[in-house]
């Protein structure tokens, strides 16, 4: 009774922490380049069972397993692209395939798929926080009053002149990535970085990959699923304490 307790009692856990997942991912809905979030969850152990030692087998062989309800947590980003929207502003960007802007952060280099860009004042090329989007030769600068072309391969054309090219940074997976924001990435260290295997797209920005509906019905599922976890409890509860109140009792 006390471990089926346990048991739910860590499903409520996980389906508390799905339902938070859920609804930050429908939150950001609408926040360019934003990746959904998936908790994963597995069992982290399970207790070999031996038999007793009665001087018979004293080598105690294994009779069976009993999984411990000691859950692993963990937040996977969904890394499939969002739909692409078209602005007609020559400094949005959108790269179709795989692949990720270079920008520099505060204290480090951050990725993002979120290429709403502008201009500074300096007529650098910054995203809405104000972070320098880097290109292979440092921050990008953008020559005023001239006609931008930013072609496939992220070269910045400038009346036929190639200026820079966008660093386009790609990872084999989003796993145990870190998110710095709604749109940030930052990977763990010593991560390997992949060549570039995309295409770049003037005038379009990725939406989010965020499906309204199949996150509806996630949400709703984690919250049936824990309110079935918390009825078990209440049914444990009531079966303990009738076998406690009845113990002993003859007749």
């Amino acid at each position: 009774m006390v471990r089926g307790i346990l048991v739910a009692t860590e499903g409520m856990i996980a389906q508390g922490n799905r339902v938070s997942v859920y609804s930050n991912n429908l939150s950001n809905v609408s926040t360019n380049g934003f990746k959904r979030d998936e908790l994963g969850v597995g069992s982290s152990f399970s207790l070999e069972l031996r038999r007793i030692d009665d001087g018979k087998n004293p080598s105690r062989p294994v009779v069976g397993s009993l999984n411990i309800p000691d859950f692993d947590y963990r937040l996977e980003a969904d890394s499939r692209g969002g739909s692409a929207i078209q602005t007609g502003n020559p400094f949005d960007l959108l790269i179709d395939g795989s692949g990720y802007f270079t920008v520099q952060g505060k204290n480090t280099q951050l990725y993002t798929k979120n290429g709403n860009f502008t201009l500074n004042t300096k007529g650098e090329l910054v995203t809405k926080e104000g972070f320098n989007v880097l290109g292979e030769k440092g921050p990008i600068t953008i020559p005023s009053g001239k006609n931008i072309i930013i072609d496939e391969d992220g070269r910045i054309v400038s009346d036929g002149k190639i200026i820079d090219k966008i660093l386009i940074k790609n990872f084999p997976s989003l796993k145990d990535i870190v998110k710095t924001g709604d749109s940030f990435f930052l990977p763990p260290e010593n991560t390997p970085v992949q060549s570039f295997s995309g295409r770049v797209k003037q005038g379009y920005i990725e939406g989010s990959n965020v499906n309204t509906v199949k996150e509806m019905i996630n949400l709703l599922e984690a919250q049936k699923a824990y309110q079935a976890n918390e009825k078990a409890i209440k049914a444990e509860m009531d079966a303990l304490r009738e076998a406690v109140t009845n113990v002993g009792r003859v007749g």
